[in-house]
């Protein structure tokens, strides 16, 4: 029987990979620590808290007397790191702050997963999962990425997240750990905060605002769906040995294609369901007109972007894991679930989320 924690369980892809091992490994037991900052919802994982396998606490990853007391005392076998704080506002350039959300969080998790699994054998079972990004791939070879492709951050974000994982792979050769990376592309889906670009055009689109698509609308994005992505990281953990880095991609669609692709989704919806006009009168939809109105081509302001092709395949050749192919059936899937769900997503936009009672016990 093995014994999860999960870093970071309250964030979009953190709670995705909690409800994926609820389901999928039927025996293991879950911890799932969040501080609930701005980046996570404890609504996220409301479904999941009260199951019998599962235990929820509010903790910093940074405090290591509150990690260390949960690798003991839950007998710990497999930390996944999903925890960074990726929120977007005036902190962009604070180089401090990406270092401690994300470096020292890391630093942390690593230290005592070592201090305590260092009376086990590192081979019988423990493993350490680092959830990284694409993007600190940066351009690649010839605009070309690999699962070998070297770090090359582009941004401050994307250079905390190359340090953190420049400390997994030192701790895996310096200490012999089990440990492995994933790298995802964009992911989307529910419970997606509505600062990112999908579910920011989706709730737009709901709400009968312009969409801006600036240039001509070619810039390219690859996408793959969160359930994807959570499974991957699933199937990877649930491995004995070290895999090092994995990365996980999805379709690649151009912007304006994709802005397209999601108000046919929402009309498709509103025709299925004559009920949401009532919650969204301010829709195209909702007055039988085209949600494709709301694309605003922007021609001001031009995106200078370097299109990228991910050549991803380790998972694939090494795990059997299926290539991404449901981009169009997936992004309907989530348009539904934003549109059954505006009272989640206005919360966040309100700030009113944060007040919200929690089912998680606190640390200490």
């Amino acid at each position: 029987m093995s014994a999860y924690l999960i870093a970071g369980a309250a964030g979009f892809l953190g709670s995705q990979i909690a409800s994926r091992l609820v389901v999928a490994n039927s025996h293991d037991r879950l911890v799932l620590l969040d501080s609930l900052g701005p980046t996570s919802h404890s609504g996220n994982i409301d479904m999941i808290v009260d199951h019998d396998r599962v235990i929820s606490v509010v903790g910093d990853i940074r405090n290591a007397g509150v990690v260390n007391d949960l690798i003991r005392s839950h007998d710990i076998t497999h930390i996944v790191q999903c925890a960074a704080d990726a929120f977007v506002d005036g902190r962009a350039e604070d180089v401090g702050h990406w270092l401690d959300s994300n470096v020292v969080g890391t630093l942390t998790l690593l230290e005592a997963a070592k201090a305590n699994w260092s009376r086990k054998q590192y081979s019988h079972g423990t493993h350490f999962h680092y959830v990284s990004c694409a993007d600190i791939l940066g351009p690649g070879k010839d605009n070309s990425i690999d699962d070998f492709s070297p770090a090359a951050p582009e941004t401050l974000f994307a250079s905390a997240k190359a340090a953190a994982e420049a400390y997994v792979h030192g701790y895996t050769n310096r200490y012999k750990m089990v440990t492995s990376i994933s790298h995802p592309t964009n992911a989307f889906g529910p419970c997606q905060f509505p600062d990112k670009r999908i579910a920011a055009i989706i709730c737009a689109m709901l709400e009968g605002k312009r969409v801006p698509i600036y240039g001509n609308g070619d810039e390219q994005i690859n996408l793959v769906s969160v359930f994807t992505a959570a499974a991957a990281i699933v199937d990877i953990c649930s491995r004995r040995q070290s895999f090092g880095r994995y990365g996980i991609a999805g379709e690649t669609i151009n912007l304006r294609d994709l802005a397209g692709m999601i108000s046919s989704s929402i009309d498709m919806h509103f025709a299925e369901k004559p009920g949401l006009s009532n919650f969204f009168q301010r829709a195209p939809a909702a007055q039988n007109m085209s949600s494709r109105n709301l694309i605003t081509m922007v021609q001001d302001r031009r995106q200078n972007h370097r299109p990228r092709h991910y050549d991803f395949k380790r998972l694939h050749d090494e795990l059997g894991f299926p290539a991404y192919t449901s981009l169009s059936s997936d992004i309907h899937r989530t348009v539904g679930w934003y549109a059954a769900h505006p009272h989640w997503w206005r919360s966040i936009m309100d700030g009113s989320y944060r007040t919200k009672p929690v089912k998680m016990l606190m640390a200490g």
